[in-house]
């Protein structure tokens, strides 16, 4: 209660209270009788037109009032001690609780946001944005020192401590919201509410280069060369022409750390793709140049190989050593080994050999699938 006006005890004298203001819809009367013999009676004097009001228990010093409007009401109370009769009046004003809504939390990319409070319907609410550790700005973005920007409630903000180092800052807000009284305007009746909003900083994708141009299968390899950034925040990830992450591809293997990500993706036909790298930030992201690769079914001549042209491998599976033959034909042209995602390994030299028949030492390959391909033909064996 802000109290106002104090009176004075007397003999068969009652003291309703201080005048006042008090925040909702309901208050405890404490009044003070003469004597403990004396007997009490609160009656209402007056009220808002068309309000109602709820007194607990009439008889009573010490009780509780309700009432159905916000505004200016009058409590009067008799005190009877003997034949001695009087009574005191008490000036309660009900002022509104303010509905207090800072907005929504949010992420946004870079330094800039605005802050957008839901106001109420009273009319005699102000508010405010409190923080000190936030640039005021005006609508156009322009940095200003005014601090009526602060009574407003789409305020725009600027986090001037945000860098590639502190690359993302959750910074909390608070709205604050009050309501005067109208005969007591002293009286306030405030809330609060905050709202969390998240910067961060703005990344850039570096252009990336593919080793291949052309795969042999439907797996690549993709390494990223995308330099570290100093903000554990920033993560990187592949997608291709359509825009498919790298959790949407049939992966043998999946692994992506920062800005070192590594993926080996399967395209589900022999055909043309491109890949390209995103660096993200939070809401912040940046995408690469797409690099195009061409799927290609270096398979189909195992399953129909010419007779002039037939590769034939063995012992296969094979341990150590693989003895490679071309039927009908020296073998003119480089011997690759390559891997199943059609990466080449280092087993073989890509040299021309002049031999029909050659032995390879394949001791240091892991065990797995692999392919033997000399021109256009290909042929599988498997390493144990």
């Amino acid at each position: 209660l802000f109290g106002l006006v104090t009176k004075v005890n007397a003999q068969c004298q009652p003291f309703a209270g201080n005048d006042g203001a008090i925040c909702g819809f309901d208050y405890n009367l404490h009044a003070q009788l003469s004597s403990s013999n004396s007997t009490c009676n609160w009656s209402i004097k007056s009220t808002p037109e068309g309000a109602s009001v709820l007194i607990i228990n009439e008889d009573s010093a010490e009780t509780m009032v309700a009432v159905s409007m916000l505004g200016v009401y009058e409590f009067k109370l008799a005190e009877t001690n003997g034949s001695c009769t009087n009574s005191d009046v008490i000036l309660i004003e009900f002022v509104g609780i303010p509905l207090c809504h800072a907005g929504f939390d949010q992420e946004v990319c870079g330094k800039w946001a605005q802050l957008y409070a839901i106001e109420d319907d009273y009319t005699l609410s102000e508010s405010s944005w409190l923080q000190t550790n936030i640039t005021w700005v005006d609508s156009i973005g322009a940095t200003t020192a005014n601090p009526n920007q602060r009574l407003n409630n789409d305020a725009y903000v600027y986090a001037e401590n945000l860098t590639e180092e502190i690359c993302r800052d959750t910074v909390e807000f608070i709205w604050k919201a009050y309501i005067s009284g109208v005969v007591f305007p002293l009286a306030h009746c405030v809330s609060i509410d905050t709202v969390s909003i998240i910067f961060s900083a703005e990344v850039t994708a570096e252009q990336q280069t593919l080793s291949i141009n052309e795969v042999c299968g439907k797996f690549i390899e993709l390494n990223s060369t995308q330099s570290a950034s100093p903000c554990d925040a920033v993560t990187g990830y592949w997608i291709d022409s359509l825009h498919y992450v790298s959790d949407w591809w049939q992966n043998t293997e999946h692994t992506i750390e920062g800005n070192g990500s590594h993926t080996i993706a399967q395209n589900v036909a022999y055909n043309q793709n491109a890949f390209a790298f995103v660096v993200a930030n939070g809401n912040c992201t940046d995408t690469s140049n797409f690099s195009t690769v061409n799927f290609v079914d270096c398979t189909s001549n195992i399953n129909h190989p010419s007779k002039e042209n037939k590769i034939s491998l063995y012992p296969n599976p094979a341990h150590n050593n693989l003895q490679i033959v071309i039927n009908n034909k020296q073998i003119g042209e480089s011997i690759k080994i390559l891997d199943i995602t059609g990466k080449e390994t280092s087993v073989v030299c890509n040299t021309k050999q002049n031999k029909q028949s050659i032995s390879i030492d394949i001791s240091a390959l892991k065990a797995g699938i692999y392919f033997v391909k000399i021109g256009k033909s290909v042929s599988k064996f498997i390493k144990e």
